[in-house]
């Protein structure tokens, strides 16, 4: 951790050098990604592609405005949105407008029941949701409840809309989202325990305390392409692919589904792969199937 902070992290991984960007804040992870891919890609989504390209030049720019629009309709600094939502772009774009803007985002599992995701948005006080049409039969259930904290409420398909408001306020000289300041130790996330013993418990986690655990999976990424599984509101998939991955690998692809993932590596031949252990174990076991069933 102190030499994240002074800027100086090395690793050798396999004898070979890398020079990891020192990085302090996850906004520090969105800019000198948007420096480096300018250099030498075009098709950038955050590091991940997303079976689309995306202009690596545009990344800041969708961030910035749509969490100028955030701030248009109250968002504007200490403020807790949700999302519940399945692996997009726009969930990736959702996120990090969140956090630039010096708001705290609160990623959900879009598995869980309405009850239980009422509960989560209720108990953290959530301002705002970001949902999907598949997900909108949460928004009908949260309105219901009585203790409802919720008062904004941004659909993904909507995001053209926003942003294109949002563009305009930053034209007109709106740079509250732009100039928000953040600090390390500013709450960045709010993370649900999967409460197996009981309520699940929100978890806290720092500006720092992100960009630390990114720091540490670098060292053991190779620096090429990557490829993420989980979805995008599990910790592991932040630190192992979504932000890493952005940090340092060449380009990255998400996969769709478990049943995508042996075609998804035929295709995009990864060198980094984040997973659970009981995915591996998985491809592990269909890999020798295979090999059995071929002779």
């Amino acid at each position: 951790p102190e030499k994240q902070r002074e800027g100086v992290v090395e690793v050798l991984p396999d004898g070979v050098k890398i020079v990891i960007p020192a990085v302090l804040l996850i906004e520090h992870i969105v800019v000198t990604r948007e420096s480096l891919t300018r250099k030498h890609l075009a098709s950038h989504l955050l590091g991940l592609i997303f079976h689309r390209i995306v202009r690596s030049d545009g990344v800041v720019d969708e961030i910035t405005a749509l969490g100028t629009y955030y701030y248009l309709h109250g968002i504007d600094g200490g403020k807790k949105v949700a999302i519940i939502a399945e692996n997009s772009y726009e969930w990736i774009v959702a996120y990090f407008s969140t956090l630039l803007g010096r708001n705290i985002s609160v990623p959900m599992d879009l598995k869980l029941s309405d009850e239980e995701l009422v509960s989560q948005l209720v108990r953290c006080g959530c301002d705002a949701l970001v949902y999907t049409d598949k997900t909108a039969h949460v928004v009908d259930s949260v309105k219901a409840d009585a203790n409802n904290p919720v008062k904004e409420f941004f659909r993904v398909g909507d995001f053209k809309e926003y942003k294109a408001e949002g563009r305009k306020a930053i034209a007109d000289g709106d740079r509250r989202c732009i100039d928000a300041e953040v600090g390390p130790d500013d709450l960045a996330c709010i993370v649900y325990t999967s409460g197996t013993t009981g309520l699940s418990k929100g978890v806290m986690l720092t500006h720092f305390n992100v960009t630390s655990d990114v720091i540490a999976s670098d060292s053991v990424q190779t620096g090429k392409q990557a490829i993420g599984f989980l979805p995008l509101n599990h910790t592991f998939c932040w630190v192992g692919a979504m932000f890493s991955g952005y940090l340092l690998a060449e380009w990255g692809h998400i996969c769709d589904s478990l049943k995508d993932i042996q075609h998804d590596m035929q295709t995009y031949h990864p060198q980094n792969f984040c997973a659970v252990p009981l995915v591996v174990d998985t491809i592990y076991d269909k890999i020798w199937r295979t090999a059995k069933r071929t002779g």
